[in-house]
């Protein structure tokens, strides 16, 4: 066990925000997989993404907070998810 390493648990939204500012050397998510599809599993649009747009803003705003000039971050993510948050 390394003590340097700290798990949070917990809505991330939240929780994010009592990480303090350029902190973080790496973070490792993976985010909601909701994108191309409807909340009872059918297939959706390109525009249903917007129904999630607003977390990822937020969270990707707090990403840029907590993690150093130095840090990595690895988002888990398929090819119908990148196009996106890459713009985010």
């Amino acid at each position: 066990m390394n003590e340097n390493i700290k798990l949070i648990h917990g809505d991330c939204l939240l929780k994010i925000k009592d990480i303090s500012t350029s902190s973080i050397d790496l973070v490792v998510t993976d985010p909601p997989y909701c994108i191309g599809t409807t909340s009872n599993g059918k297939r959706g649009s390109w525009s249903d993404n917007n129904l999630i747009r607003p977390f990822f803003e937020q969270f990707f705003e707090e990403l840029r907070r907590i993690t150093k000039d130095t840090s990595e971050v690895y988002i888990n993510t398929d090819w119908r998810t990148y196009p996106f948050l890459y713009p985010i």
